[in-house]
This record gives structure tokens, C-alpha cells and sequence, in this order.
């Protein structure tokens, strides 16, 4: 059985959120990095809370996948107060050239991974990508020939802040804060890159003795003329585990 089948059937029986008094929807933002309060109503292209299915996205020997999402009303509940972290994952380090600050935004959404430590794996590594694929609803890549603001977080080194304050990412923020995230989460997880003919950073998690790699970008990629993986079975057969100098360490 493959990681997303084991997912959907974790789905089956995942535990009832709690709910936060006073937590207001979470704003969308629109290409023109305006925030807007409105409740969102879809994500990339997406439908809230629901299957979707993807090809190719995971490790070679999974195709077809459907990808469970837990919805934000959901996992919102499991926040819980961090303990006195001397740092957290990545801070002050510039994993790809992305910057990791403590700000209040990314500690909000660490409350959460804190607080799903104790569930079980498959459960949170579903967790920990649907609060990704929540946070980055804009695919900056897709968006960079027609908007600054996306042109500039592919382009650039932008810190984790910015790229989470205009809810825009490429596959080096949604990696790097996927992994920030997994390891609060106590997810066993790696971090790969693929650079034969063309750069992209993937998250792996270890469960058990295997391996999985996941392109989180090619997850949320809407417009497959716009994205730069043509081939995933062939990017994952050959990436490679990221080396301290690209982790910015």
C-alpha cells in the first residue's frame, strides 16, 4: 500500500478537531498580493476540503494518487502552546535562500505541528501538507511572467516571512517550510534536490524503513504548461539528498 492510499484511510478515521473560539477564516490572497478577509473559495484551482487527484506526485512506484487534504477548520483545533524553543528548525539559516525568521506568523502555524506531535505519522504528514498547500495559494511560478511580487519570490532570495505573508510560493519555500514544520511535528524528513536540467527542492519523510519523496510544487501546480517538471518519475530516480551548503548551513 502506497503512502496516499495509507493517508486516505488514516482520513477514514482521523480524530475530531477542536475548535478555536474567536479564530477568523484565514484572508486569500489574490496575484496582485493584495489580502483579501474573504472566506476562500478555492485554492489553486482546487475545491476546499476535498480529494484531489493528482498524477506522478510522490515517489515513483505512486501514480494516480488521490492527495486527502485536511481542511484549515480542522487542524486549526490541534494549536497548542510552544515550548521555551532555543531556536526553531532552520532559524537564522537560509535553507535554498530562503530565510527563516521567528515571526508570529510562522510560530502560529509551529503551534500546530506542536500540537500534532503525539498523532499518527501518515496523519500529520497530511497535516503538515495541507497547512503548505494553505499557506502558498498562489503558485508564484506560475505567476512570475505577469506579477512582481511572484517574480520576485522565484527570483530572488526572499525570506520564509515574505513568501508567507503574500501567501505565494515556488517549490524552495514550500519545501523549506514543510520541513520546518514536519520536524516541530516530530516527522522524520529530508530534503532533496533535483538539478540534472533543471533546479527543484523535494521533501522526503521516512516511514518505517522507506523513503517517500513528494514534489509539494507539483502538487499545487494548476497550469502543467507553466510548470517546469515534465517528467517526476525520472526527477525522483535521480535527485539527491541536499548537502549542508545548500541547506545553508
Amino acid at each position: 500500500m502506497d503512502i496516499f492510499s495509507i493517508m486516505n484511510a488514516v482520513m477514514e478515521s482521523s480524530p475530531k478537531s477542536k475548535t478555536l473560539p474567536g479564530v477568523p477564516p484565514q484572508p486569500t490572497t489574490t496575484t496582485d498580493g493584495v489580502v483579501s478577509p474573504q472566506k476562500p473559495e478555492t485554492l489553486a484551482g482546487f475545491p476546499p476540503q476535498s480529494t484531489t487527484t493528482i498524477n506522478e506526485i510522490v515517489s515513483p512506484q505512486i501514480s494516480d494518487a488521490v492527495i486527502p487534504f485536511v481542511p484549515e477548520s480542522e487542524y486549526m483545533g490541534f494549536a497548542e502552546e510552544l515550548p521555551n524553543f532555543e531556536k526553531i528548525p532552520f532559524e537564522g539559516k537560509s535553507p535554498f535562500g530562503v530565510k527563516v525568521e521567528k515571526t508570529q506568523a510562522l510560530l502560529d502555524l509551529l503551534k500546530i505541528a506542536y500540537g500534532i506531535r503525539n498523532f499518527d505519522d501518515i496523519y500529520k504528514i497530511t497535516i503538515v501538507i495541507s497547512i503548505v498547500r494553505n499557506i502558498f495559494r498562489i503558485p508564484a511560478y506560475e505567476y512570475m511572467q505577469e506579477n512582481p511580487i511572484c517574480k520576485k519570490i522565484v527570483c530572488e532570495q526572499c525570506s520564509l516571512a515574505y513568501a508567507i505573508e503574500k501567501r505565494a510560493g515556488c517549490c524552495r519555500y514550500m519545501a523549506v517550510l514543510f520541513h520546518v514544520l514536519a520536524s516541530v511535528a516530530e516527522i522524520k524528513t529530508d530534503v532533496f534536490v533535483y538539478t540534472k536540467t533543471f533546479n527543484t527542492v523535494l521533501n522526503a519523510v521516512i516511514i518505517g524503513n522507506q523513503r517517500h519523496l513528494f514534489s509539494i510544487f507539483a502538487l499545487l501546480t494548476t497550469n502543467p504548461e507553466k510548470s517546469y517538471i515534465k517528467n517526476l518519475r525520472f526527477v525522483y530516480e535521480n535527485a539527491q539528498q541536499a548537502t549542508k551548503n545548500e541547506l545553508g548551513m
